[in-house]
């Protein structure tokens, strides 16, 4: 049995009883605990990303390199996070209406 076994398998009872509320009820909310606590560290990269070239979305990014206000060069990466980051912003929020 591994780590995460034993933990899901024990612990999260446990904790649950200790708390004196149902085991599912502490998964969910600990989920959305999580859900929230990653969608902050995105958006605070996000902020950080569109800030520094004074954009709103990777699409707006790329519309500056189409017009070549942009130096393509030295910012390509901070481009294809940005992309990554915004998907994975629009995971998390659907994650967290599904909650």
């Amino acid at each position: 049995m591994d780590q995460t076994t034993r933990f899901s398998e024990r612990t999260l009872p446990e904790i649950a009883s200790i708390l004196q509320m149902p085991v599912e009820e502490l998964a969910r909310a600990s989920v959305r605990a999580y859900l929230h606590m990653r969608l902050a560290q995105v958006e605070s990269a996000l902020g950080e990303i569109k800030q520094r070239y004074q954009i709103h979305s990777s699409a707006e990014m790329e519309q500056s390199y189409r017009a070549g206000t942009l130096a393509e060069k030295e910012s390509w990466e901070d481009f294809f996070r940005l992309d990554h980051l915004e998907a994975e912003e629009a995971t998390l929020r659907r994650s967290l209406e599904s909650l």
